[in-house]
């Protein structure tokens, strides 16, 4: 089967979009002898990927505007359609709406994955123009349609690996992601700083990640200026970008993550903290069916996840490798890239992908 997959941005080294290098390798492997093309906005580092991937560039990387871009898409979607057997596209659904006329012109199923709580005018054109609607979870695709597939997520279990980690007085936390309002990282100062004020001083934070926009590079600065009114510049640091690739020793070597953004859907940076047996406290609703109410907190409540790490702290190593285990056979079960991928391919194939 040769496959014709849309996406963002293929960068192995890129701290956002990463993941997407290893579906593109993972499907390409599963497709063999078959061949995968990928059109994407940009490109960076794509050095490794099998021989039977060719990846096509609209320009971003190379300083190509935004109307430019629209045109070299038209340009080159008619030939990538016309010698695919279908068609995957990742996430974004302007992708599915832009390669529909050429699906229909050339008679190719569209596949699409998304995950997102919201809903739009977008969602909504996705849901009549796909053939099949992959999605990680039932909240993360939120138009009602007999064409959504619930898959779980794809988190490449070979990188993502689990860790033993011995038993330490200190608790190290990690959050990853962009930095933004919407992650509410004050919660999480506020929330250490608290700890402190109960003489629960064992805690020491590592933020990773960078503004996704410019005007949240002032959002960044307000948080170094809440951490030093709170005397916590030892506490808590801010890593910066880190490679997808790269992110997985920091998950390994931490004791809990903390995601307290809500986005709704289920969050890829959770499970792959999970699957290196990393402790979890997160404020996404999401996650209540996997993690249960204990450690799904209430939002913008810094003493609710006070409490929580307060919990973790008191637990011994036998209890905290447990759960690490324990979250870690979630992810194999449910979220696993290599399944993830299969019933890719068993969508655009024309069938139904089991779940």
């Amino acid at each position: 089967m040769n496959l014709l997959m849309i996406t963002r941005k293929v960068d192995r080294d890129d701290s956002h979009a990463g993941h997407t290098y290893g579906w593109v390798r993972e499907l390409a492997h599963q497709l063999a002898p078959g061949r995968l093309e990928v059109l994407c906005l940009q490109q960076g580092n794509i050095g490794g990927l099998p021989g039977n991937v060719h990846v096509t560039s609209l320009g971003k990387e190379r300083g190509v505007g935004r109307v430019a871009r629209w045109v070299n898409f038209f340009l080159h979607a008619p030939r990538l359609v016309g010698r695919a057997d279908a068609i995957f596209c990742h996430q974004n659904p302007e992708y599915t709406i832009a390669v529909w006329p050429f699906a229909k012109l050339f008679r190719k199923r569209i596949v699409t994955w998304y995950t997102h709580g919201s809903v739009t005018w977008k969602t909504k054109a996705v849901a009549r123009l796909a053939d099949v609607i992959l999605t990680a979870s039932p909240q993360s695709f939120r138009v009602p349609s007999p064409k959504v597939v619930v898959t779980g997520h794809g988190i490449d279990l070979e990188q993502f690996t689990y860790q033993l980690r011995p038993h330490k007085n200190t608790l190290h936390v990690v959050s990853v992601g962009r930095i933004s309002p919407t992650k509410d990282y004050e919660t999480l100062i506020q929330a250490v700083a608290l700890l402190r004020q109960q003489g629960a001083s064992e805690v020491v934070v590592s933020i990773i990640g960078e503004p996704g926009l410019p005007q949240q590079v002032a959002y960044q600065k307000s948080l170094k200026q809440l951490v030093a009114r709170q005397k916590l510049e030892e506490i808590v640091q801010f890593i910066g970008p880190v490679p997808n690739r790269e992110v997985a020793r920091y998950y390994q070597t931490a004791d809990a993550m903390v995601n307290l953004s809500r986005t709704g859907s289920v969050d890829k940076a959770v499970l792959e903290a999970m699957a290196c047996g990393c402790l979890v406290v997160t404020a996404n609703e999401a996650f209540r069916g996997i993690l249960g109410s204990e450690w799904v907190i209430t939002p913008n409540d810094p003493v609710a996840l006070a409490a929580a790490l307060r919990e973790m702290m008191a637990m011994d190593a036998a209890t905290r490798q447990t759960l690490g285990h324990q979250l870690r056979s979630v992810v194999e079960r449910d979220h696993n890239l290599t399944a993830l991928v299969g019933k890719i391919i068993t969508a655009a194939e024309g069938q139904r992908p089991t779940v």
